[in-house]
C-alpha cells in the first residue's frame, strides 16, 4: 500500500474525529443546560408544590440519562477513531523508516545465546520484531517470536496463504488492533484465568440443596421478624462460616481478577467471528470462535456478579443471605460443563492471528514476493534486499548458492555484512511464512546459525574473540547432526593475529565443506580466497571508488576476489596520516 493511501485514511479518521468532537462539544453544553433547568425546576416546585414543575423536574431527570448514554456512545465512537488514526499512522511510520521509535523490540523473547536473533537484527533495537508486530497480547507476542525465531519447516504454505490474505484486508487487521490497543490486560499472560476451564471445582449435593433453600428461609426469617429474626442470625453466621472455609476461595478470588481481562479478548473474538476467511488455516481455527464468544460472554458475566462481594459493604450480607461466593461457585461449575475445553483453543488462534497479521505488515508496507521453499540446498535470490533497510535506499542484489560455500571480500563500508544479514533476514521470513524482499526467492529449509556481533563481556571475563570461538564452536557441533544448515560468518577471527586467523578460518571453512553445511563468510585475508581451488567454494567482493577524494559505494555483488582496499583513505579523510 503507498504512503499517500495511508495518508488519506488518517485524514478520514481526523474528518470523523472532527464532525463527532463537535456533537461532544453540543451534548456537553446540553447536559449544562439540562442541570441548571433541572435546579430551577426544583426551586420553583419548593415555591409551589401543585404546580407542574415536580414533574418537569422529573422529566430533565430522565432526559439527563439519556445524553449521558448518547455522549458515552459520542465518547466511545471518538476513542475508536483516535485509536484508527494512531494505528495508521503507525503504519505510515513504517513505510517512513520513523518505526525504531515503536516500545516492543521483543527483546525478551530470546536469550543472547540464539543462533541468530540478534545478528540479524531478528529482535531488539532496531529489529524485524519492532518494525512488523502489530501482537497486544501476550500469546501474540510469543507466537510472532515462536514465527521467527524457529525455523519450522511445517506448515509454511499454510502460513504463506493466511499472510496473504491478511495483507489483502487491513481494515479487519486495524478493527482486531483497535479492540487490543491500550489494554494492559492483554499483555498479561491468560493462562491463569484460562485454566477456569480445568480447575477442580469442590461441589456437594447437601450445599447445592442448601443453595436453593437457606436463602429463601433467611429471607422469610428477617420479614416474620420478632424470635424469628434470631434464627435467621445464626442461619447468616453459618453462611458466613460455610464461604470462609469453602474450598473453591482461591477459585472465586481467579474470576474476580479475570473481569477487566476477559473483556478485550471478547471484543477481539467479535471482530474475528464476523471476518470470513479464505484460507485453509484461518478458516479452520476460526471455526471455534462462535463458542468461544458465547463461552467468554457467560464467563464475563460470572466474574462480574464474583466482583460484587469484594466490598464488605455488600460481601457480608450477599454472602451471608443469598450464599453469593458459593452461588458463584455453583455457575462456574456450570459454565465448565457446559462449554468443555474450547476457550484456551480460541485465545491462543487469537494470538497466532496476531503474529500473522504482523508477518502481514511487511507486504502491506513494501514490495514483497512469497518465496519458494524446497528441500535442496539451493539458495537463488533475483533482486534480493534488505526489508529494515528503507525501500528507497535499499540496493538490492542477485545471487546463486548451489551446496556451496560463498568467500565474501571487500573493503570496510562496502556491504559485506549488510550483505549477509540480508540473505539471513529473509530466509527467516520465509520459513515464518511471510513476503520477501525480492523479484524472487527460493532457498532450501536449513537451520540458520550466525557468527557476527560477537563482543566481549567484563561480567562473564569472556574476550571478543573467546566469544567468537564458542559461536563458531556451536556451529561446529551443530553440523554434526547431519541436518541441512546454513551459517553466515562475519570477518572470521578477526580477534586474533594474521597467522592464526588465516590458519584457523581454513580449518573452520574446511569443516563446514566436508559436514554438507552451505554458507557465507566474509574476510578482509585475501589468503583464504585460495580456498576456491576446492570445488563448491566461490569468490565474490563488494568494491568501493573514488572520486575527488570522495569515497562511494555501489553495494553490488561481484564475482571474484576484491583486489581494493580503502584502510588508507579513511585514514587520511580523519587526517590519521
Amino acid at each position: 500500500m503507498q504512503l499517500d493511501q495511508f495518508t488519506l485514511r488518517i485524514k478520514k479518521a481526523q474528518q470523523s474525529l472532527d464532525t463527532l468532537q463537535v456533537k461532544s462539544n453540543l451534548f456537553v453544553s446540553l447536559r449544562l443546560l439540562n442541570v441548571i433547568a433541572f435546579l430551577l425546576s426544583c426551586y420553583l416546585y419548593t415555591k409551589s408544590p401543585t404546580s407542574i414543575f415536580g414533574p418537569i423536574a422529573a422529566t430533565l431527570v430522565l432526559t439527563f440519562a439519556i445524553e449521558v448514554m448518547l455522549h458515552q456512545n459520542i465518547k466511545n465512537s471518538i476513542k475508536m477513531f483516535q485509536l484508527k488514526k494512531k494505528i495508521n499512522q503507525e503504519y505510515l511510520n513504517r513505510i517512513d523508516d520513523n518505526w525504531k521509535k515503536f516500545d516492543d523490540t521483543g527483546q525478551d523473547l530470546a536469550d543472547l545465546d540464539h543462533p541468530y536473533a540478534f545478528d540479524l537484527d531478528i529482535i531488539g533495537k532496531s529489529s524485524l520484531f519492532q518494525k512488523i508486530s502489530i501482537c497486544k497480547t501476550f500469546w501474540g507476542r510469543k507466537k510472532l517470536g515462536e514465527l521467527l525465531l524457529k525455523t519450522n519447516k511445517e506448515g509454511i504454505e499454510d502460513r504463506q496463504k493466511s499472510v496473504y490474505e491478511l495483507s489483502k484486508d487491513l481494515d479487519f487487521l486495524v478493527d482486531l488492533q483497535i479492540q487490543l490497543c491500550d489494554k494492559k490486560e492483554v499483555k498479561k499472560d491468560p493462562g491463569k484465568w484460562l485454566n477456569i476451564e480445568n480447575i477442580l471445582i469442590h461441589e456437594s449435593k447437601i450445599l447445592n440443596i442448601m443453595l436453593k433453600i437457606v436463602p429463601i428461609t433467611i429471607i422469610g426469617l428477617l420479614f416474620l421478624g420478632n424470635v424469628f429474626l434470631l434464627y435467621a442470625i445464626i442461619l447468616i453466621v453459618i453462611n458466613l462460616g460455610l464461604c470462609l472455609i469453602d474450598k473453591n476461595r482461591a477459585n472465586v478470588a481467579l474470576l474476580r481478577n479475570s473481569q477487566y481481562q476477559i473483556e478485550p479478548y471478547l471484543k477481539a473474538l467479535s471482530v474475528v467471528f464476523e471476518k470470513e476467511f479464505k484460507s485453509p488455516l484461518l478458516r479452520k481455527k476460526s471455526e471455534s470462535a462462535s463458542m468461544a464468544i458465547k463461552s467468554l460472554k457467560e464467563l464475563e458475566k460470572i466474574s462480574i456478579l464474583a466482583s460484587l462481594s469484594t466490598q464488605p459493604l455488600f460481601g457480608l450480607p450477599l454472602n451471608g443471605i443469598l450464599m453469593w461466593d458459593l452461588w458463584i461457585v455453583h455457575l462456574c461449575k456450570k459454565w465448565q460443563d457446559k462449554h468443555g475445553k474450547n476457550l484456551k483453543e480460541s485465545i491462543y488462534f487469537l494470538g497466532e492471528l496476531e503474529a500473522l497479521g504482523s508477518l502481514a505488515t511487511l507486504s502491506i508496507i513494501d514490495k514483497t514476493i512469497f518465496p519458494h521453499v524446497t528441500n535442496t540446498n539451493v539458495i537463488n535470490g533475483q533482486k534480493l534486499g534488505h526489508p529494515l533497510i528503507n525501500a528507497r535506499l535499499r540496493v538490492c542484489n542477485s545471487f546463486y548458492i548451489n551446496d556451496e560455500i560463498l568467500i565474501i571480500t571487500g573493503s570496510n563500508m562496502s556491504g559485506k555484512t549488510t550483505f549477509l544479514r540480508t540473505i539471513g533476514i529473509n530466509l527467516v521470513l520465509s520459513y515464518a511464512g511471510a513476503g520477501t524482499t525480492a523479484k524472487a526467492f527460493c532457498c532450501g529449509h536449513f537451520s540458520i546459525f550466525t557468527s557476527m556481533r560477537t563482543s566481549d563481556n567484563l561480567g562473564e571475563q569472556t574476550s571478543s574473540f573467546h566469544a567468537e570461538i564458542k559461536r563458531i564452536k556451536i556451529i561446529l557441533d551443530a553440523i554434526k547432526a547431519k541436518q541441512p544448515l546454513f551459517f553466515l560468518i562475519d570477518e572470521i577471527f578477526r580477534g586474533t593475529n594474521s597467522k592464526d586467523r588465516i590458519n584457523g578460518a581454513i580449518g573452520v571453512l574446511k569443516a563446514l565443506k566436508n559436514y554438507g553445511a552451505i554458507g557465507l563468510i566474509t574476510t578482509h585475508d585475501l589468503e583464504m580466497c585460495k580456498l576456491e581451488e576446492i570445488p563448491g567454494i566461490t569468490n565474490y567482493h563488494f568494491e568501493d571508488f573514488f572520486d575527488n577524494q570522495n569515497m562511494f559505494f555501489d553495494y553490488t555483488l561481484k564475482p571474484g576476489i576484491s583486489t581494493k582496499t580503502n584502510a588508507k583513505h579513511l585514514l587520511e579523510m580523519i587526517g590519521v596520516v
